[in-house]
């Protein structure tokens, strides 16, 4: 986990400090800034999130091409899923995730599917909601 400390726009009122819907509330000020408009995203995210949320986080915005590359189709799905779930103290998570992985998600996705059998594909499908822990052992029995 990265030590430094950076202050950055609040997420829920996108650094206004107020939420207009909320104006009956507290004069509609932010609950999570506190008006404050930006927070300390270090303090807030070892408040919010897990160190494994962390670790996926910044591998996701701090990758490299190599390490992209280096993934299988099951990682890549993984990841995949993680950085659509939004994260509120990484708003870049997206946008990291479809510059650097989605071009390679994508040409790795048509060479999984074509090398699957129908139940296979059936199988995999199935698997839509199922842990990460779960998509992991169904894939190595692949292998």
């Amino acid at each position: 986990m990265k030590t430094t400390q950076k202050t950055v726009n609040c997420p829920k009122c996108d650094g206004v400090g107020s939420l207009q819907a909320f104006s009956h509330v507290a004069d509609g000020v932010c609950f999570w800034c506190k008006g404050q408009r930006v927070f300390n995203a270090m303090e807030e995210r070892q408040r919010t999130m897990n160190p494994e949320q962390i670790r996926r986080c910044e591998f996701i915005v701090n990758a490299t091409a190599e390490q992209v590359a280096r993934l299988n189709f099951c990682q890549l799905d993984i990841a995949r899923s993680f950085a659509h779930y939004p994260q509120p103290l990484y708003p870049q998570l997206l946008d990291a995730w479809l510059e650097k992985f989605e071009d390679t998600y994508h040409s790795t996705a048509k060479q999984f599917y074509a090398s699957l059998t129908t139940s296979q594909f059936a199988e995999w499908y199935n698997l839509t909601h199922a842990t990460d822990a779960e998509k992991r052992a169904w894939f190595a029995k692949l292998n």
